[in-house]
């Protein structure tokens, strides 16, 4: 019994050391990845070497992900936002899976704030489409909508939103609706401002200062309709006379 307990020490002994080895902190610089996810909900995992035991792939796993974690630090260091971009656009076929999503949310971010809104949407695209986890699609088509609207694409964006709000559980359509009204408040989309608006005050407290104020954005869009209707009427009575 105690030859057992004897040969299992020096595994015991390799395996902590191991674990304690990688389980410090994670950079302040990987951080800046992951930071994007948790805003939302998600918390990626530490990165921790299960040592259950001792082969070459784990030793190649560990300094695969070590690597990886070198280089988004060295990235994300990059004081020309524009390097950064290109830095991650390079590295991101050959990252570590567990740390892509973080990179293409940091990506889509970069091309959004630079004003290349083309490569935002496809990045927020391939982040929809890739991500298991429905908060992350979601969001990324949020992202996308965004991306389209100031690419001047306002009819595809708002289609985008619209199916998002008809669609996503209920926990997320009120944020849905708010982007959808207000997106197609600033285009002039107004039957359909009026109708995201609408949805809104039916899923608020009545008496609630959110109710009141959705019911004057109700209000202000009907005028806007009403005065357009009325120009439409006169001009077209001008016309035919």
């Amino acid at each position: 019994m105690s030859t057992e307990n004897e040969s299992e020490q020096p595994e015991r002994g390799t395996t902590q050391r191991l674990q304690d080895e990688i389980s410090s902190e994670v950079a302040p610089a990987v951080r800046a990845v992951t930071d994007n996810i948790k805003l939302i909900g998600l918390v990626l995992g530490a990165i921790v070497l299960i040592a259950g035991g001792i082969s070459g792939y784990k030793y190649y796993r560990q300094y695969s992900l070590e690597t990886g974690q070198e280089r988004i630090e060295s990235i994300l260091s990059m004081e020309s936002p524009d390097k950064r971009m290109q830095a991650i656009q390079d590295y991101l076929p050959k990252a570590p899976q567990r740390f892509k999503q973080g990179l293409r949310l940091e990506l889509a971010d970069l091309a959004l704030n630079r004003e290349h809104y083309a490569k935002a949407a496809e990045v927020w695209a391939e982040t929809a489409q890739k991500s298991p986890k429905e908060e992350i699609r979601i969001i990324a088509r949020m992202g996308r909508a965004k991306a389209l609207l100031r690419a001047g694409q306002s009819e595809k964006a708002l289609a985008l939103l619209q199916d998002l709000a008809s669609n996503a559980p209920e926990a997320f359509q009120r944020t849905i609706y708010l982007e959808l009204a207000s997106a197609a408040e600033s285009e002039g989309e107004w039957d359909r401002a009026l109708g995201a608006y609408k949805q809104l005050k039916s899923q608020t407290e009545l008496g609630g200062e959110r109710g009141s104020y959705f019911q004057y954005k109700i209000a202000r869009i009907r005028n806007r309709i009403d005065s357009q209707a009325s120009q439409t009427e006169k001009t077209e009575k001008e016309s035919s006379s």
